[in-house]
């Protein structure tokens, strides 16, 4: 008999630091040491796996790509039900020692997810933290209630949180921080604006019809960081949307999105002008 499997869990490498903390990481992980006398991961034992999880950055990609030893799977192509059954896992794991919540609830509050994992974790953080005069079960019923209202503020609050994070006026100076806006602007403008949804490289080939932009720049610059909230982030050939319909409402609405408010009118117009320039297909009779 061989020796037992053993399995080592990296989870969530984007969140154990800044770039500097990953750089040797990646390294090890990527089989990219220098030097003669440094062991290779590739030269463990066969019984050895190791299991990574990330937002898909730029800099984690670039790493990893290429390397033969390194198998790399997008949460893009994993089918919305067994997302919905591994959401229901996720929560059950997370709210079982909440008092007076069962399979049930766990149930409910998966399907509320609607596939998005970065929701459900933010939504089970607000049940497990209940501000003083408030009970976890007053805050779960908040997270489903049918209330279309409250349900609404609920999730345009998270879409804020997590935008937050992604495009901090605390990350940049007040000039960066403007640059990087009017790129969300711009890029989050073409996906809803299109009647379709388009991969990647439509995307791209659409920003020079774009009147007002006086740089050029490719639309990874903005979405390659957007795994939890679009799909088809990981692969130019996949369809990019969003992961959940609200989302779109809360880009397109002003009072909630704020700074993050994407006026889709200029790009639905640059989006019926693409689609009805003529196209010439070579003659390969």
């Amino acid at each position: 008999m061989g020796p037992e499997p053993v399995l080592i869990a990296i989870e969530a490498l984007d969140e154990s630091g800044g770039v500097e903390t990953w750089h040797h990481l990646l390294r090890i992980l990527a089989g990219k040491l220098r030097g003669q006398d440094l062991p290779q991961i590739t030269e463990l034992p066969p019984n050895f796996r190791i299991l990574v999880t990330s937002r898909p950055l730029r800099d984690i990609d670039d790493a990893f790509r290429g390397a033969q030893h390194i198998l790399r799977l997008s949460m893009d192509d994993i089918l919305e039900v067994v997302a919905r059954s591994d959401i229901h896992t996720f929560v059950s794991e997370k709210l079982k020692e909440l008092p007076d919540f069962g399979h049930k609830d766990f149930a409910v509050l998966a399907d509320k997810a609607g596939g998005l994992f970065e929701w459900a974790r933010l939504a089970c953080k607000y049940i497990q933290e209940p501000p003083p005069g408030s009970y976890p079960n007053e805050r779960f019923n908040a997270v489903v209630s049918h209330d279309q209202g409250e349900r609404t503020n609920l999730l345009y609050d998270i879409y804020s949180f997590i935008l937050g994070e992604y495009i901090g006026k605390d990350r940049y100076t007040k000039t960066e921080y403007q640059r990087a806006l009017a790129r969300f602007h711009s890029v989050m403008g073409q996906i809803p604006g299109s009647a379709e949804p388009l991969p990647l490289d439509a995307l791209n080939a659409m920003r020079s019809r774009f009147p007002d932009d006086k740089e050029q720049y490719n639309v990874e610059v903005v979405v390659a960081h957007m795994g939890s909230l679009l799909s088809g982030t990981t692969n130019k050939s996949s369809l990019i949307r969003p992961l959940h319909a609200s989302f779109h409402e809360f880009l397109t609405h002003k009072s909630s999105s704020r700074d993050f408010f994407v006026e889709i009118s200029n790009a639905q117009l640059v989006m019926r002008r693409f689609s009805s320039e003529p196209r010439f297909e070579p003659d390969l009779s």
